[in-house]
């Protein structure tokens, strides 16, 4: 304490030293913690590998109240950013380099060139990807994603132009001469877009990242080199994609009593003894679990298998024989799923469930594909002004072939529901109206059923009003479906019924006239309830749907018009003498036709 010239106290003020370290993000000292650790800040920031001390000279950072505890505390710092250094490049150089898998794509995404990664990404060498189209690799779930994906490229490529641009082919040598380094070259003016897509050869999820390449001399500001464009894909494999065995429920527990009752029936049968295999005591494996399911697959097949296939010329002797070996054929599929249940291994429960299920649905997505494509490429082409997109899943596939056709840019499309409406809108074509254009050149729209004679059930997305005023307005109706939906008579695939949209204001008195009124009576009649609301199902005009089940349709055409006499009816979702073709996407990937008599 000092005492001035007035003889007032004064506090003498001492200057304390400034620290001349601190935190590298939050440019505090490290006080507060231990110097060994990271600093609270970047701890709480998820900045702990980087956190590291930088030098300053600045003023106001904070103080210490002595040299020798700053001298004790600097050494402790210094060896705090040196660990904390060491640390982050440790980790740096231990970190695997993420394999990254290069394609090469034509316009019309062909693949060109494949770089080697693809055996790791995809199964597949790279010489059965090469020439092969992106979209028959591609899985039924992206499709869509890559559809857009492909518009706005080729949209990016035509924002200057008017007229259709003729691009490098994929077999030109120019993209074997040149070097793949130069072939990942951006072009000038492209877009980047980037989509978590999969593929059909893998279970894994893909990061993907597309923009136009310009190692050919590309440029999009000159208009000169646009058909020398290309487009490059640089894949990644998504750590973040589901694991399938934590979705899957586990497979139940097996009991002594179920080994040993199997056990038994393999012995009466006389079928290989796989009891050690099932001991509690030894432990079972993938490789055991796919031996047995491929004995079980042997026996499946060979008690079924007799050189007379056809059914009618089988004898009343062999009868017995043909009855038994169909009693065998069930017995072994019974037994085979009872021991896939059975057995501990879950990483082939899990993989027979999926591909099973992965199976089928690829069979019906690729059958709507090929009917879909086959429709767009026979009956859509630049001489069309004006076409009619209709409803469901599988017109999905025709606005896909047609983003792939540019010389279909131009035509006008009119929809035939809400749904279709978005997909004309979202993809860049050409919307046009019923009112503008009631004159179609064609319409192509998917069906419930269709029977021998092109006769179809329609409905089941509750727009059959609309797609029957767009069928009837065109020149030739199209239908478009999957192997399933094609049969002798209506409403043996199809047994939800016959859609059949009312005014909401009498559909208790159209279900009552109908099972009163009608010469066919209906075996139900249900009003379609919304599933993601409450109440019934509304349909694009403001209706409600009855679904009516009539059985086997012997003359549908007469039916349809006994429920069109009915007050209060709004559409019937039978379409009679309007289709002129149908396609019918097989599951051996060939399409059948059904050309109207």
């Amino acid at each position: 304490i000092m005492t001035d010239s007035t003889g007032l106290s004064k506090k003498r003020i001492v200057k304390s030293t400034h620290v001349p370290t601190a935190c590298i993000h939050c440019k505090k000292a490290h006080l507060a913690c231990d110097l060994s650790r990271p600093c609270k800040r970047c701890y709480s920031l998820g900045k702990s590998d980087s956190c590291v001390d930088i030098r300053h000279k600045k003023r106001g950072r904070p103080k210490l109240t002595s040299v020798k505890k700053w001298q004790s505390t600097n050494t402790l710092s210094e060896q705090h950013s040196q660990a904390m250094t060491s640390f982050k490049e440790s980790k740096e150089r231990n970190k695997p380099a993420q394999a990254v898998m290069t394609l090469f794509l034509s316009m019309d995404l062909c693949c060109i060139r494949v770089s080697d990664e693809c055996l790791q990404f995809l199964n597949t060498s790279p010489s059965k990807i090469s020439q092969c189209s992106l979209y028959d690799l591609i899985h039924i779930e992206s499709s869509e994603t890559l559809s857009r994906l492909h518009r706005i490229l080729l949209d990016n490529c035509h924002q200057n132009v008017t007229q259709p641009i003729s691009f490098t082919s994929a077999s030109s040598e120019s993209f074997l001469t040149t070097s793949a380094p130069r072939l990942m070259t951006i072009a000038n003016g492209s877009q980047t877009l980037k989509e978590t897509l999969r593929f059909k050869t893998s279970l894994s999820q893909f990061n993907c990242q597309f923009y136009l390449g310009g190692g050919l001399g590309g440029d999009l500001f000159k208009l000169s080199t646009l058909n020398r464009l290309y487009m490059v894909c640089l894949m990644t494999r998504d750590d973040k994609a589901i694991n399938v065995h934590n979705i899957l429920p586990s497979p139940p527990p097996y009991t002594a009593e179920s080994i040993l009752e199997c056990d038994m029936m393999l012995r009466q049968q006389q079928q290989p003894n796989y009891s050690p295999l099932l001991s509690a005591n030894s432990t079972t494996n993938d490789v055991n679990t796919i031996d047995l399911m491929n004995h079980f697959c042997e026996a499946i097949m060979s008690p079924c298998s007799t050189e007379n296939n056809n059914p009618t010329q089988i004898s009343s002797q062999d009868n017995s024989l043909v009855q038994n070996r169909r009693g065998k054929l069930a017995w072994a599929l019974s037994l085979f799923f009872d021991y896939l249940i059975i057995f501990t291994p879950f990483s082939v429960y899990t993989q027979f469930i999926q591909c099973t299920v992965k199976m089928s649905s690829e069979l019906i997505e690729n059958g709507k594909r090929l009917a879909a494509y086959r429709a767009v490429d026979e009956y859509i082409t630049s001489d069309c002004n004006v076409v009619g997109i209709g409803s469901g899943s599988t017109v999905i596939y025709v606005i896909e072939r047609i983003l792939q056709k540019p010389e279909l840019k131009d035509i006008v499309y009119v929809p035939t529901s809400f749904q279709s409406r978005l997909l004309i809108a979202d993809n860049g074509l050409k919307l046009g109206t019923i009112e503008q254009n009631d004159e179609i050149d064609v319409t192509i729209d998917g069906a419930d059923e269709v029977d021998e004679n092109l006769n179809a059930i329609k409905g089941g997305g509750a727009c059959q009003f609309q797609e029957k005023l767009v069928a009837e307005a065109a020149k030739k109706f199209v239908i478009v479906a999957d192997f399933r939906k094609e049969s002798k008579k209506l409403g043996t695939q199809w047994t939800k019924g016959v859609p059949i949209e009312v005014v909401p204001l009498c559909y208790r008195t159209v279900i009552r006239k109908m099972e009163n009124e009608l010469s066919l009576k209906p075996k139900s009649a249900k009003l379609r309830m919304a599933v993601n609301k409450a109440g019934p199902v509304v349909t694009d005009n403001g209706n409600f749907v009855v679904d009516v089940d009539f059985g086997q349709l012997e003359d549908p055409a007469s039916l349809l018009k006994e429920i069109k006499l009915l007050t209060g009816v709004y559409e019937v979702g039978l379409f009679c003498n309007m289709a002129s073709i149908a396609y019918f996407g097989e599951q051996d990937g060939t399409v059948n036709t059904l050309v109207k008599k």
